[in-house]
């Protein structure tokens, strides 16, 4: 049998919506949320992919 998994879950305000970002040993990280904002966080992702730059930014607000 398996070792131990370890589940993460944080919730973000993005605009007027919560996202809910799930990390999790075994299976990854799940995003959850309205389809539209998370096909926008998923093209975003997709993007810094293809340019080799996943380093975070900051908020700039």
């Amino acid at each position: 049998m398996g070792g131990s998994q370890e589940i993460e879950t944080t919730a973000f305000l993005v605009g007027d919506e919560v996202i809910v970002v799930e990390a999790e040993t075994y299976v990854g990280l799940s995003i959850l949320g309205e389809s539209a904002t998370i096909r926008r966080i998923a093209n975003e992702v997709a993007k810094r992919c293809r340019k080799g730059a996943l380093t975070p930014t900051e908020d700039k607000r």
